[in-house]
This record gives C-alpha cells, sequence and structure tokens, in this order.
C-alpha cells in the first residue's frame, strides 16, 4: 500500500468519525420531493440492507471503486447500475457482515481482508420499504473479482476524481412514473437514484480527506 493511500484512509477514518453530512448531501443527488420535510429514514415495518463502498488505490494517484450492473430479472431494481450488497441475513453481524458477505457473494473478491473504516448515513428506498446502510472499506490493492453471473451483468470501476465533475440531470422510469433526477454520467454509465444519494455523501467525506492532506 502507498503511503498517500494510507494516509487518505487514516484521514477519511477520522472524518467517519465526526458528524456526517447526512440528508444534506444526499438531496444533493436526489429526485425533486425524494427527500422533503416528513422523510423517515427508519420507517415502521422496513427491512434492513447493507452496501459497500469498497476502496483501493488507484496508480499514479487517486481512489477507486466498483459498482455493479445488475440483470434484468424483473426485481424492483432490475438492470440498474448500484454499490454491491444486498439484505441482512437473520444473526447477521449487521451492518458490516452483511455488506462484507453480499460483496464477497456478488464480486467473488479474493485476498486481503476488507479494512473497515465507517459507515454513512441510513437511507430508505421506499419502492422496495428497505432501510441501506452503506459501509465503507478498503483494500491495500485493486483486488481480484469473479463477478457472480447470476447476480452481476458487468463491474464498473469509478474513479473518485470523475464524480464531481460527471454530475447531470436526466429523467428516469419509475415506479411512480416518470421523473427528473440528477445521475452521474460514468463512461456512458448512468448511476441515479439511491445509489447517487449514497456516493453524494461519500464524495463529501472523500473532499473532506483531501483537503485535510492539503489535496485540494
Amino acid at each position: 500500500m502507498s503511503y498517500a493511500f494510507e494516509s487518505y484512509l487514516e484521514a477519511l477514518t477520522e472524518r467517519l468519525r465526526t458528524p456526517l453530512p447526512g440528508i444534506v448531501a444526499q438531496r444533493e443527488m436526489a429526485p425533486i420531493h425524494r427527500l422533503d420535510d416528513g422523510y423517515d429514514p427508519f420507517p415502521p415495518g422496513s427491512q434492513h440492507a447493507a452496501v459497500l463502498i469498497l476502496l483501493w488505490p488507484r496508480n499514479p494517484h487517486g481512489v477507486a471503486m466498483p459498482l455493479i450492473g445488475r440483470p434484468e430479472d424483473g426485481t424492483i431494481h432490475a438492470g440498474q447500475v448500484s454499490l454491491p450488497g444486498g439484505r441482512r441475513e437473520p444473526g447477521e453481524d449487521y451492518p458490516v457482515g452483511t455488506a462484507i458477505r453480499e460483496t464477497r457473494e456478488e464480486l467473488g473478491i479474493t485476498g486481503a481482508e476488507q479494512r473497515v473504516l465507517g459507515v454513512l448515513t441510513p437511507l430508505h428506498i421506499p419502492v422496495s420499504n428497505t432501510v441501506v446502510i452503506p459501509v465503507v472499506a478498503a483494500v491495500p490493492a485493486e483486488p481480484r473479482l469473479q463477478p457472480s453471473t447470476q447476480e452481476v451483468t458487468a463491474v464498473h470501476v469509478v474513479h473518485l476524481d470523475r464524480l464531481h465533475t460527471s454530475r447531470s440531470l436526466r429523467r428516469f422510469t419509475s415506479a411512480g412514473g416518470s421523473i427528473a433526477a440528477p445521475c452521474y454520467l460514468l463512461d456512458e454509465v448512468v448511476v441515479w437514484g439511491a445509489t447517487a444519494m449514497i456516493l453524494s455523501e461519500f464524495f463529501w467525506l472523500h473532499r473532506d480527506a483531501l483537503e485535510v492532506l492539503g489535496e485540494l
């Protein structure tokens, strides 16, 4: 692991221990009215899930992470680009154990253990009535991936320094009809909805860590 990446992880870990930007950052990439007053991140009867933001160093400098394409299988989030993750299993260490187990199942990661840095603000997804907690972890180098052919159609490696400049606005088809929503356009991959809201909050923390290191 390079010294620069280790310093970044230390700064990011310290930032994750302080109050998070939460809904203010999530709202930057939320569809109109998605997080209006009255939004409840923990509604009664909701299910629980976790996703993983897995970081690794990108040469010569920078940080990368994977997103996955979901299969067109008729489920609620079919065909979307998302973070690896899924539903909590009974008795499971949540959210960390859930996020890591699901990511291993979906991406087939082998080698170095994931170093957990912290968690982000929970986000409720109304269409599935699921509360998602994002977990942030890191590995010392780009891992070898063997994605599940049943759960993953593609792996998209995202360079974090591109997120801010890739923001756009498009119309999407949702359960409630056609909506306008912010999105990230990454090499023709469109990221919107809950994944974009989670990445928005993480980018705030990423930027804060770089500022501590004097990289901004």
